[in-house]
């Protein structure tokens, strides 16, 4: 019994009995987990964009919506005593903007405030080249035919948002 109690302490101590219980990871691990991590971090920056170029086209939308909503008012109540009209334009080489103005034929003395789209989005309604108005009528906010804006995202046509205008002047 002795003997056997000798030679198994002798084996827990010796270098052959360190290597095979050693702890750390090998490069074979490494490399594999590496990997993995990458393969989800990828994944990962692919949906965060995604969801980013989502979020632009719905909050773009939502800002339209405000800017046609606030003409439609100033319209009803007259402010100015005057028709309110939002200009939309899709230049060629340049972002689209829109603007809200007074009266009902746009230029630019009567510009009451500009936005530019998003960078990354475009209007695909009006046309590349083109522009459109939306003119409200005073006290009803009423339009003279529907109207319908489309916003996209540049390299995902796919990806829009549809406004609607009707002839009763309700926006979606």
């Amino acid at each position: 019994m002795r003997d056997t109690l000798h030679t198994t302490r002798q084996r827990r101590g010796s270098p052959e009995a360190a290597r095979h219980t050693s702890r750390a990871f090998t490069l074979y691990e490494l490399l594999l987990v590496m990997g993995i991590t990458m393969v989800l971090a990828t994944i990962g920056s692919v949906n965060l964009v995604n969801f980013k170029k989502q979020q632009d086209i719905k909050v773009t939308t939502e800002e339209i919506i405000a800017l046609l909503r606030n003409a439609q008012y100033r319209s009803i109540v007259q402010e100015g005593n005057v028709e309110w009209s939002v200009h939309f334009e899709n230049p060629v080489n340049d972002r689209g903007y829109y603007d809200l103005f007074q009266g009902t034929s746009y230029n630019s003395s009567t510009i009451s405030a500009r936005k530019l789209l998003r960078s990354g989005i475009q209007f695909s309604d009006p046309a590349t080249g083109g522009g459109k108005d939306i003119v409200f009528t005073k006290l009803r906010g009423e339009v003279a035919s529907q109207i319908n804006i489309k916003v996209e995202i540049t390299s995902d046509p796919a990806s829009s948002s549809t406004i609607v205008v009707n002839t009763n002047g309700k926006i979606q």
